[in-house]
This record gives structure tokens, C-alpha cells and sequence, in this order.
């Protein structure tokens, strides 16, 4: 009865992966469901834990502040940023301050795939020191430095 008892309560405290929306017309406030989309990729990575999934819907995002990524994953427990399926997220930061990054990503562990980075006062996007990172389909363009930087001993990212 005692095994049945711990086997109930850590069935019942266990974490499942999230997947997280994104809309050009969502809000902060909203669930992050796929009816009430949340506005920024920013609010979505707070929220999320690694194994979770931020799908980011089609349209075009103006965005000034650098998406700033810190938190991990693991080799069994990925973070993804995708586009949803079928459509094409445009990450405009056209109206960005010279000098500052698109993505910043600090973190090991993410799967990005399907964006597209333009305009950013500097990179479109710098992993710093993250590993184990897959940067898929996405492109990189106007951006006012490299479109992608590996710098301060990034390793083992897969760009495709």
C-alpha cells in the first residue's frame, strides 16, 4: 500500500512539457494557450521549463529589446523555439539601438528552428558559451553585424 501511496504522488507531481503560442495578436496576460496566445517570445521563455515548446505563430514582430535566453536545457529535456508549422515568423528589429543583438543566447540545449532575424542593431543572434544548440531553417538578414556569431567558446551547435 506504501509503494502504491509515493507511486500516486510522484505520478502526481510530475512535470509534463508545455507547449507554449505565440501571436502577433496575443497578450502578456493570457494563458499561452493556443486560444490565448501570449504577445512576446520574451514572457514565453519566462514561463517555460526545459522539455517545454514555445511555438511562435507567422507575422511580423517589431521588436526593440534583445531576446535574451539564460536558461538551460539538458540532453533529455530540450527547450524548442519553433515557428508553428506552415508559417514564418518574422523577428523585426529594424528599429533596434546600433550595437545590440537580436537573440542572445546564453544557454545549452535549445532547438530553434524556423525564424527569421532581420534589422538587429548588431548580431542577429550570438550564442555565448552555449553548447549543444541546433539552429535550424532560420535566416538571418539587415542585421547590422554577422547574422549568426559563435563567440566566448560556443561548441558543439549545429547550424543548418
Amino acid at each position: 500500500m506504501r509503494i502504491l501511496f509515493y507511486g500516486l504522488l510522484m505520478l502526481a507531481t510530475a512535470t509534463f512539457p508545455a507547449t507554449r503560442y505565440v501571436a502577433v495578436n496575443g497578450h502578456d496576460s493570457n494563458s499561452a494557450s493556443r486560444d490565448l496566445p501570449l504577445a512576446t517570445i520574451s514572457k514565453a521563455v519566462a514561463l517555460s521549463s526545459a522539455g517545454d515548446t514555445i511555438l511562435v505563430q507567422g507575422g511580423v514582430y517589431k521588436l526593440t529589446a534583445t531576446l535574451s535566453i539564460a536558461k538551460s536545457g539538458s540532453e533529455e529535456h530540450k527547450f524548442y523555439l519553433l515557428a508553428f508549422p506552415g508559417e514564418r515568423p518574422v523577428l523585426d528589429y529594424s528599429q533596434q539601438a546600433f550595437g545590440s543583438r537580436g537573440i542572445s543566447l546564453k544557454a545549452d540545449h535549445w532547438h530553434i528552428r524556423g525564424l527569421d532575424i532581420k534589422g538587429a542593431g548588431d548580431n542577429g543572434m550570438e550564442i555565448n558559451a552555449g553548447t549543444y544548440n541546433r539552429i535550424e531553417r532560420c535566416n538571418f538578414y539587415g542585421n547590422r553585424d554577422s547574422g549568426l556569431q559563435l563567440s566566448a567558446g560556443a561548441n558543439h551547435n549545429q547550424i543548418i
